[in-house]
């Protein structure tokens, strides 16, 4: 759906961005008396709005040239003052209220799951390490070390090598192996690289690990585990 969507968007553009030439040529003129003798700046600053609206601006040419008013009445014209006018203050608005909202878009944007710095998680690793589990295969490069604490509390640690460029990847753990996402699937995290993740597991002795494609409706990898409740090493019972 999404891959739909950015073709029906990009197609969307491409038509409007042909239509911009044109318009520019014949249309604007006849549409907008106001942009009549306008220069450079002013063409490079409404092309934008011309791509996005193209299917409007096409209407009103098409009524221009049927010889309908689109410009105004004779009650009520508008003439290039006011329209330029008004061409004026959409362009300061946008000037001054643009950097606002980016700044505070920046500013409340949540927090990265991997530090900046090092691609390391920010959530500690448990202390005991209960479990290896090697990359299924060479183009899937994720190792894991499954690590226990106190109260038989269970951990995963994924180490990724490199981008994955799968979308959408989450990695989801079952009691036991089953298609796709398997029933009684828990969600355990997203699932990206290069770097290592830290996410919470049930408290299970054996089960499976599904890392599943949301984007793409398909599984990618897998793996079946089984460890001991609790270990001397975990300090709990």
């Amino acid at each position: 759906m999404i891959e739909w969507i950015l073709l029906l968007a990009g197609l969307y553009l491409a038509i409007g961005t042909v239509f911009a030439v044109a318009f520019h040529a014949k249309g604007i003129a006849r549409v907008d008396s106001g942009a009549v003798g306008a220069g450079l700046f002013f063409r490079l600053l409404v092309t934008p709005g011309i791509v996005a609206l193209w299917p409007v601006l096409l209407g009103k040419w098409r009524r221009r040239r049927s010889e309908e008013d689109v410009s105004g009445s004779a009650e009520t014209p508008v003439s290039p003052g006011g329209l330029r006018s008004a061409h004026r203050f959409v362009v300061t608005a946008l000037a001054l209220g643009l950097p606002p909202l980016v700044a505070a878009g920046l500013w409340l944007r949540p927090a990265a799951i991997l530090s900046a710095e090092s691609g390391i998680s920010s959530v500690p690793p448990l202390p005991a390490e209960l479990l290896r589990l090697e990359a299924p295969s060479q183009e899937f490069p994720v190792r894991a070390v499954l690590r226990g604490g106190a109260g038989g509390t269970r951990q995963i640690e994924l180490e990724i090598d490199r981008d994955l460029a799968i979308p959408t990847l989450a990695l989801f753990a079952a009691p036991e192996d089953g298609p796709g996402v398997p029933p009684a699937s828990v969600f355990v995290g997203s699932v990206h690289g290069p770097g290592i993740l830290r996410y919470d597991l049930p408290k299970r002795q054996r089960g499976t690990l599904v890392f599943y494609s949301l984007a793409q409706g398909r599984r990618v990898a897998s793996w079946e585990y089984s460890i001991a409740y609790s270990t001397p090493d975990e300090g709990g019972s």
